[in-house]
C-alpha cells in the first residue's frame, strides 16, 4: 500500500485550505493516539482546488500538484458505476488543458500523464502521439495500457490494470 501524503488540506475548525509545508509545527504528538479531541484535517474538494489555482501565480510544483489534484479528485465520483459515464465538467476540461501546458513532454513520466489527459478528452490521435516516442520501462506498462484504451476509442475513466 502506497500512503499518500497531501500538500493541502482543509482545517477541519474552520475549512481554510493551508499548505502543509507553510504551517509552523508547534508540537509532535503520536499519531495512533487519541490527543484532547484533535480533529484531522479534511480533503479539499474538486472546487477547492480549482479554486485555489485561480488565486495564485503559484510555482510549478504547486501548480502540478493542483491541477493534479483537482483531475483526480473529479475522476473519484467517476469511478462508482453509477457515475462512470459522467462528462467532464467544463471547469474539469479546462484543469486539464492548463496541467497539460504544464508538462514537458521530453520526460517519459510527464508524456504519459499527458497522453492519458489527452485519452480522457478524447483527444485518442494527440494521445496516441505522445506514445509513439518510447518511455523509460518503469512507465511502459501504464503506457501500453494507455494505447489499448485509446485503440479501443475509451475516453471514460477506467481502473488501471497492470
Amino acid at each position: 500500500m502506497v500512503f499518500d501524503i497531501p500538500w493541502l488540506v482543509k482545517c477541519p475548525h474552520c475549512r481554510a485550505l493551508l499548505w502543509i509545508d507553510e504551517q509552523e509545527e508547534v508540537a509532535k504528538i503520536d499519531c495512533w493516539s487519541d490527543y484532547k479531541g484533535a480533529k484531522s484535517y479534511c480533503d479539499p474538494e474538486l472546487k477547492d482546488y480549482l479554486d485555489v489555482l485561480k488565486k495564485a501565480d503559484w510555482d510549478l510544483k504547486k501548480r502540478h500538484y493542483l491541477h493534479r489534484r483537482g483531475w483526480w479528485e473529479g475522476n473519484d465520483r467517476r469511478r462508482e458505476s453509477s457515475a462512470q459515464n459522467l462528462s467532464l465538467s467544463p471547469e474539469e476540461r479546462e484543469n486539464l488543458d492548463a496541467y497539460y501546458r504544464c508538462l514537458d513532454p521530453s520526460k517519459s513520466e510527464d508524456r504519459v500523464i499527458m497522453a492519458e489527459i489527452k485519452r480522457e478528452l478524447g483527444e485518442f490521435e494527440a494521445a496516441i502521439a505522445l506514445l509513439r516516442k518510447p518511455v523509460h520501462k518503469s512507465y511502459s506498462l501504464i503506457a501500453n495500457y494507455i494505447k489499448d484504451l485509446v485503440q479501443k476509442r475509451i475516453a471514460r475513466v477506467m481502473k488501471i490494470e497492470v
